[in-house]
């Protein structure tokens, strides 16, 4: 006889193929019947989802019933927290999972209580250092749904382990989240006894097969359901018919009662028991890019700058930070970030993005508007270096001079590498002087330059700001200028185009590689969830390419190309093929020598509908593993070609297409190759290389009956027809070679990569630029060096992110290598938690990250 506990619960969906607002309306209703059932009945309780945001909200808009819901949550009647939102893990940033539990747990604690266990009841998967993170926030248990496998992974209760050795107890739930009538996911509850003997029991008998414990977790709930008032009479019920004992209880009960024998390592990312849609990555780039962009303007400009005013005594409201990360939390939550939605929702998810972006911008504007009015220099500009590198790039900056050549220098006279990209002569505005002979116009033949500007290897302490001015004592400034040449090169790398093909050479390492890029098109009969390309289908090949021109300077060398092919316009109507109209496919895209890295941007303006593009990197590598980062580390993974050809009783394909948080690295005898990417989350490994999907064209939520996935479709089957991203799409990645794997050197170079700072200037001619430059306020006075850094000690750790909880500053640093570090005493001092609790910690270990109060 085995203990199973029945736990009463909702899983509300924020959105999905409906709107956040539609929740919101239901919220309303549900809620209250919750709260009322609860009051009614002492012998319930009940779990909004493991999710913070779903009361905040309410409350928001019901606050009478303020102290009602407190009462049920000190009473661990009802459970929230400790998510904010509950996330795609694989789509976002390491940091933003901090902030999303930091919200999260922290508004539960201060309602009563926040539920002591990370509850993942649908997200697509997880990361392997999902348990260090957990153990951050002194949470000490997780559930999760998907991803689990017994044959790989063991039992379903089991110690889980993150890459730094912190483990979590940690419950699967391979059938779901609700064991009455679990084949409709819970939505239609069937409590009927003939269904109890149908499917609940029969369910039950096989969780006990790959349990290892005398308790086993029985979820009754489903997707935005109220509460069944009489659930203690079900589990009544059960308990007369069952040969099981039965218990009313909660998620907490559960995991406490739970002991496993049970150790494992790694992600969830296996479909065996529930689909985890191994290429939701590549579902809807535009909604990954633009919270790719704001997740590292917050996390590297914005952030920091907050907390040297915070120093400075600056008053930056911290109440719009919070809403900034809010806004972008509630685009992470599960399906939002996927983009698995509707095009209305995929809408909203856009806008609240765009929304936290402007929030930053204007976070930034304010501040760094503040410390540069308190010098007195005019021509000045502010950069703030976001990573803890002494030198950094940044790119696609506009600044404005007075002259066509100047040049740039910080304070210790010392002069800047930089190249003007494009320069525009302007006039300035004319000024109306009133007189007594009447009105007089002044400088109506005065002139100045707006100038697009990249900065290349610029010295800056790590974690700082640092003034520079603009001067015109100089001859003439470095500008891009176009050369007949058919090559370009630096003392790293050399790129050179040959008969319509690109070859690559190492310089360093004396590594030549010929025809080393393509693109490569497919079909895809897939939807906002899964690619699926169509059977037997040979993909299209496009390495041919033209050479349109290439521009070289001192300190920037940049070749721009074209590729042209025509692409069938869709597929058939009975998805049998593709069409047999045709349209052309124009790539437009550049590869830029300025530093340590060979720099891609690639332009399309799509008009072919159900297709996928991928770019292909043919490097002469055959290999069976690929090495890709995750929070605080990497990852080393296989193939799995073995499970591919075998995946019978798979809810899915396991198709070998796996995420990247920001870089993939692959390596054999004699080179290794390493790719960096912002926004681009899919790679896959392919003959001789590694292929890095840009964008899939889907215009469906879900379909029927897929290649890649037989059977029903995920979602609903739902025109989302702003799937097909017919529009105009950029997409940035970069590449660098070596001798051979090194995880210190891949984790600077990504910093470096990532971190290309937006500069302020103090300037009076552009006011769109920064758009808080139109008003006219009062500014703070405060003390400013024209260099300072937050890193009052060295290191050789990288950089995460800093945190504002509460009074303090938390500065989150980690180890990417598999080698430990000792800390010192000073830092042992200051060492916390991810919420500022003291701990105590000797020293930082593999993949291990720490944190730094200030």
């Amino acid at each position: 006889m085995k203990n199973i506990h029945m736990i009463a619960h909702t899983h509300w969906d924020r959105e999905w193929y409906f709107t956040t607002l539609d929740t919101q309306v239901l919220a309303l209703k549900s809620f209250k019947e919750i709260f009322g059932a609860l009051e009614e009945n002492s012998k319930l309780n009940y779990h909004l989802d493991g999710q913070s945001s779903l009361m905040e909200d309410y409350l928001n808009l019901r606050g009478k019933d303020l102290n009602r819901v407190k009462k049920l949550i000190q009473e661990k009647r009802l459970f929230i927290g400790p998510w904010h939102t509950q996330p795609d893990l694989f789509n976002i940033g390491c940091e933003s999972v901090f902030r999303n539990l930091k919200y999260g747990k922290t508004y539960a604690e201060n309602m009563g209580h926040s539920m002591d266990v990370l509850y993942l009841p649908d997200t697509f998967g997880a990361s392997a250092q999902l348990p260090q993170i957990t153990k951050s926030f002194d949470i000490n248990n997780i559930i999760i749904r998907r991803g689990y496998d017994d044959k790989y992974m063991g039992s379903v209760e089991m110690n889980w382990s993150a890459l730094n050795g912190d483990r979590i107890k940690t419950a699967a739930m391979p059938f779901g989240y609700s064991l009455a009538h679990p084949e409709r996911g819970g939505r239609h509850r069937n409590f009927d006894e003939q269904q109890l003997y149908i499917e609940t029991f029969k369910l039950l008998e096989k969780i006990k097969s790959i349990s290892s414990d005398e308790n086993i977790m029985g979820p009754i709930g489903g997707d935005q359901v109220s509460i069944d008032s009489d659930f203690d009479k079900f589990v009544e019920k059960v308990n007369s018919i069952g040969k099981d004992n039965y218990i009313l209880s909660s998620y907490e009960k559960y995991m406490d009662s739970i002991n496993p024998n049970n150790n494992y390592e790694g992600e969830f990312r296996y479909p065996r028991y529930s689909r985890v849609h191994k290429s939701i990555t590549s579902s809807r780039y535009d909604i990954k890019k633009i919270n790719h962009d704001v997740e590292q303007f917050l996390i590297r400009e914005v952030e920091p700058l907050m907390a040297f005013a915070k120093k400075k005594g600056i008053s930056a409201p911290i109440e719009m930070l919070d809403k900034a990360w809010k806004l972008l939390l509630e685009s992470h939550a599960h399906d939002s970030m996927g983009g698995c939605n509707s095009d209305a929702t995929n809408k909203d998810v856009i806008m609240r993005c765009q929304q936290a972006q402007q929030i930053a911008h204007s976070l930034f504007n304010l501040i760094a508007k503040t410390m540069l009015h308190n010098l007195e220099e005019k021509d000045i500009f502010i950069l703030v270096n976001g990573s803890n590198e002494e030198e950094i790039t940044s790119t696609g900056n506009k600044i404005i001079t007075d002259k066509e050549n100047f040049k740039i220098t910080d304070f210790e006279g010392k002069e800047m590498k930089f190249t003007i990209n494009n320069q525009e002569k302007k006039q300035k505005p004319r000024q109306v002087l009133l007189t007594p002979e009447g009105e007089v116009e002044t400088g109506v033949d005065e002139y100045y330059y707006i100038n697009d500007i990249d900065m290349t290897k610029v010295e800056m302490k790590p974690l700082s700001y640092k003034i520079f001015k603009v001067s015109y004592d100089c001859l003439e400034s470095d500008k891009l200028s176009e050369t007949e040449i058919d090559q370009i090169e630096n003392n790293l790398y050399k790129i050179i185009f040959e008969d319509g093909k690109l070859n690559l050479e190492d310089k360093v390492n004396n590594i030549i590689i010929k025809d080393f890029l393509s693109f490569e098109n497919m079909s895809d009969d897939g939807d906002l969830y899964d690619y699926s390309s169509l059977r037997d289908e040979k993909e299209i090949i496009i390495k041919d390419f033209i050479l349109k021109s290439v521009k070289v300077s001192n300190y920037k060398k940049i070749m721009n190309l074209q590729a042209k092919t025509r692409i069938p316009v869709s597929l058939k109507k009975d998805r049998t093929g593709r069409s047999n109209e045709t349209k052309e496919l124009i790539i437009d895209f550049s590869i830029v020598l300025s530093d340590e890295l060979v720099r891609f941007k690639v332009d399309i303006d799509n008009s072919i509908l159900d297709h996928r593009l991928r770019v292909v990197f043919n490097l002469g590598i055959n290999t069976e593993f690929a090495v890709a980062d995750l929070p605080f580390g990497f990852i080393k993974r296989e193939n799995n070609h073995s499970l591919m050809n075998n995946w019978e009783g798979y809810t899915e394909f396991p198709i070998n297409l796996e995420p990247m948080q920001n870089s993939v690295s692959i390596y054999n005898e004699d080179k290794s190759f390493t790719c960096f990417g912002k926004g681009v989350k899919e790679y896959q490994l392919v003959e001789d290389g590694v292929a890095i999907t840009l964008f899939r064209s889907v215009g469906y939520i879900g379909k029927n009956d897929l290649h890649h996935r037989p059977g029903r479709a995920s979602g609903r089957v739902m025109v989302a027809k702003d799937g097909q991203l017919q529009k105009k799409l950029t997409f940035e990645f970069s590449i660098g070679l070596n001798k051979e794997i090194d995880e210190k050197r891949i984790s600077q170079l990504t910093e470096r990569y990532l971190n290309d700072p937006l500069l302020y200037q103090k300037q009076e001619l552009e006011k769109e630029i920064h758009r808080i430059d139109n008003f006219d306020i009062w500014l703070e006075k405060c003390e400013m060096d024209t260099e300072e850094s937050l890193m009052i000690f060295e290191s050789d750790l990288t950089f995460s992110g800093i945190d504002l909880v509460e009074d303090k500053v938390i500065l989150r640093l980690y180890n990417p290598t598999e080698n430990q570090i000792e800390i010192s005493k000073e830092i042992k001092k200051r060492i916390v938690n991810a919420l500022g609790k003291t701990i105590k910690k000797d020293k930082i270990l593999a993949y291990d990250h720490i944190n730094i109060t200030y």
